[in-house]
């Protein structure tokens, strides 16, 4: 079974993180994936937007670090910009990303979450950066003040836990099937993102 999920419907791309027994961990395979889809999404002139989420109840818990240990990690093993990176910025994107977040959002899957230029979450979503307690680089720490306030992103990197609703831009209750909430939550933006009065983006990479 594909650790990611890739669907195309008209001009929407539906990505979703399919580990939910890892809590959506991101394995080397995974990233491999997640990479390639980047890549097919930026270059498919059929796509305008994607939403992004994660199979089960969480979105993802971080990278899987499986054997690695503070002695053995390096930063070709990291999640966001090793070998095999899962960063949507390190694959040049440029169209929207709306992603749903809810449960575990940790490590590699808050930044990915950041990266997401529209973000929906849950009541129930956890956020954090466990790697300082775990004796780890948070590599992106620098990066994260550009995409939330200085203040709360001091206290994740110092405190590991925040609840991170200052980091969305929208809140929807969670009740029953969590995707399913926060899908009604984002139809709206979809019907949005996807008008022709809309699209009329340009590339920003150089």
């Amino acid at each position: 079974m594909s650790t990611v999920l890739y669907e195309k419907k008209g001009r929407i791309a539906y990505i979703t993180l399919n580990r939910p027994d890892k809590l959506n961990a991101i394995s080397p395979e995974a990233a491999t994936e997640l990479g390639k889809i980047w890549l097919d999404l930026r270059d498919d002139d059929n796509l305008w937007v994607a939403v992004l989420s994660g199979a089960g109840k969480s979105f993802c818990a971080g990278a899987d670090l499986g054997g690695i240990t503070t002695k053995s990690w390096k930063l070709a093993t990291s999640a966001t910009f090793g070998d095999r990176p899962t960063s949507p910025s390190a694959h040049r994107m440029w169209k929207p990303i709306v992603v749903a977040l809810q449960g575990h959002v940790l490590g590699a899957g808050f930044w990915l979450a950041l990266e997401s230029d529209i973000r929906i979450a849950a009541t129930n979503a956890l956020f954090g950066l466990p790697e300082p307690k775990m004796g780890m680089a948070t590599i992106f720490s620098a990066l994260v003040p550009r995409h939330i306030p200085v203040a709360i992103a001091n206290e994740l990197l110092l405190l590991r836990w925040q609840d991170g609703f200052l980091c969305i831009t929208r809140l929807v209750q969670q009740s029953g099937a969590a995707v399913s909430s926060l899908f009604r939550g984002l139809r709206f933006l979809l019907k949005l993102c996807v008008s022709p009065r809309t699209t009329s983006w340009t590339t920003h990479y150089v």
